[in-house]
């Protein structure tokens, strides 16, 4: 969650490359996570290639390779792609199930209730 919610920040432009992100310590508090949970999202956008951690220091982000093209991209984003549209269709088949769990519920309503 951390990682994700960093990860769309710096790719919005929230975080510019070189800036430095929260401390580890300061994700831990805002986040009310144990710092080892923390620290791995901070390692989780160093294996992206998304910052670079620098001992002593913090995590900074890394300037996009400019020179990327477009062909070289397009797996990581069809892969992307394919996440988010599976996180769709999990959310809509649970989305599914609590609206007939509902109606079975307000079946089961004495009618003086259910009318309101």
């Amino acid at each position: 969650m951390i990682a994700d919610e960093l990860k769309r920040e710096i790719e919005q432009g929230v975080y510019a490359p070189g800036d430095k992100l929260k401390s580890v310590r300061e994700l831990e508090a805002e986040y009310g996570v144990a710092r080892n949970t923390a620290s791995a999202a901070i390692r989780q956008l160093q294996a992206l290639g998304l910052v670079e951690v620098r001992a002593g220091s913090g995590a900074y982000v890394r300037h996009r390779n400019q020179d990327v093209s477009l062909s070289e991209d397009l797996p990581r984003l069809r892969a992307e792609l394919a996440e988010v549209q599976d996180q769709v269709r999990r959310t809509k088949v649970a989305l599914s199930k609590a609206e007939r769990a509902l109606g079975e519920i307000v079946e089961r309503l004495p009618p003086e209730i259910s009318a309101d």
